[in-house]
């Protein structure tokens, strides 16, 4: 840093000022995902694993978003320290990881007063778990036990959020989608597998 009228006087901050300003950036870098969550419609995918570094739990979430047409991915956490390695204490982790997001936005939202609508627009009641659509994570059992217990947060979260009627009414709809969807694909792939062995068989 340079200070001076003329530029002379050269000051080199400590290691203490830097980590401040780590610290600070880390923060606002942690409230922005969870302001694009918020405002997102869903979470297209949430995704975890699990690391050891130095023999400590470590943890990491990232959300696969689309805003704009642009589909992205966002790095919620990093590096975020385990108590325990267990599928129960993990997804405890997690459970706490959105409870804070809660309480950021709120806090967020009241500094902006008035202007808190218009600058940040939450849908679906903000940072919730309802929103997410998948999960994904590596194929061991505990990361397996752990996408279970997401799943069943999910439902917890969205039965607060709707009450019981209405989430499970919207629950009925979504499977009925899925699966008229599901039947379309497959009526499509079998007129291109009729239409193939059609072509095939003029060939031979």
């Amino acid at each position: 840093m340079i200070e001076g009228d003329d530029g002379s006087e050269l000051f080199v901050p400590h290691k203490r000022w830097y980590a401040k300003q780590r610290e600070a950036v880390g923060a606002e870098a942690w409230l922005w995902a969870m302001v694009q969550i918020a405002q997102a419609e869903h979470v297209l995918q949430h995704g975890s694993d699990e690391m050891g570094i130095d023999r400590q739990g470590t943890f990491a979430q990232w959300f696969l978003l689309e805003s704009c047409g642009v589909t992205g991915i966002i790095t919620l956490e990093a590096g975020g320290v385990l108590v325990g390695g267990t599928a129960e204490e993990v997804a405890a982790h997690i459970k706490e990881t959105w409870r804070r997001g809660v309480e950021a936005i709120s806090i967020l939202r009241d500094d902006l007063g008035d202007d808190a609508d218009r600058l940040l627009l939450i849908r679906k009641g903000g940072f919730k778990l309802l929103k997410i659509l998948s999960t994904m994570g590596d194929t061991c059992n505990t990361q397996r036990l752990v996408q279970e217990r997401i799943s069943e947060m999910k439902e917890e979260s969205g039965l607060g959020y709707y009450g019981e009627e209405a989430f499970l009414k919207g629950l009925t709809l979504f499977w009925l989608r899925l699966y008229t969807s599901s039947q379309a694909r497959v009526k499509v792939q079998r007129e291109r597998l009729l239409s193939c062995f059609a072509i095939y068989s003029r060939l031979t």
